[in-house]
C-alpha cells in the first residue's frame, strides 16, 4: 500500500511539475514559433525548464546538438528574437543585438532570416555588428562604420 501511494505521489508530482513548466514556457515558445515556421516550414519546438531549446521536429525529432552549425546558429538568433519579441509583448523595451551571427547561414535561410528581423524591427530595435557589411546591406539598416582615431587619450 505505501508503494502505491508513493508511486501515486510521484506521478501526480510529476504531472504537476509538467503541467506548470508548460505553463512558463508557453508564451515563450509562442514568441519564437513564428520566426521558426517561416524558416523551418511545420517545425515544432522542444524546450527544457532551463529554457534551453533541446530538439526540434521537422519530418522527425531532432536534438539540436546534432544539427549542423548554421541550423544551430539561426535557432540562436530565432531563440534570442523571441526573447525580445517576448520582453516587448509584456511592455519592456527590447533590443537584439546580433553579433556575427548567421556566418554560417545559406543564401536562401539567410534571405528568410532577412525577411524576419525586417519585420521584427518594426517592433524592436536590433543592432547587428559585423565585419561583412555586404552580406547584410539587403537589410538596408542604417550603416555606421569605425575608423582609426589618430590620437587617443584616455578621459580624465
Amino acid at each position: 500500500r505505501e508503494r502505491a501511494a508513493i508511486a501515486m505521489l510521484e506521478s501526480t508530482l510529476r504531472q504537476a511539475e509538467t503541467t506548470q513548466t508548460e505553463r512558463y514556457l508557453a508564451p515563450l515558445v509562442q514568441a519564437m514559433q513564428p520566426a521558426f515556421t517561416a524558416l523551418f516550414r511545420g517545425v515544432t519546438l522542444e524546450m527544457d525548464t532551463q529554457f534551453a531549446l533541446t530538439g526540434l521536429t521537422r519530418q522527425r525529432a531532432e536534438e539540436v546538438k546534432d544539427l549542423s552549425d548554421g541550423t544551430r546558429e539561426q535557432i540562436a538568433v530565432l531563440v534570442r528574437l523571441g526573447f525580445a519579441e517576448l520582453l516587448h509583448k509584456r511592455g519592456a523595451p527590447a533590443i537584439l543585438v546580433l553579433d556575427d551571427a548567421l556566418s554560417f547561414s545559406d543564401s536562401q535561410r539567410l534571405e528568410t532570416l532577412f525577411d524576419v528581423l525586417a519585420d521584427a524591427a518594426t517592433r524592436l530595435q536590433i543592432i547587428l555588428l559585423t565585419c561583412h557589411a555586404e552580406q547584410f546591406a539587403p537589410l538596408r539598416g542604417r550603416m555606421l562604420g569605425l575608423r582609426p582615431m589618430e590620437r587617443f587619450s584616455a578621459p580624465g
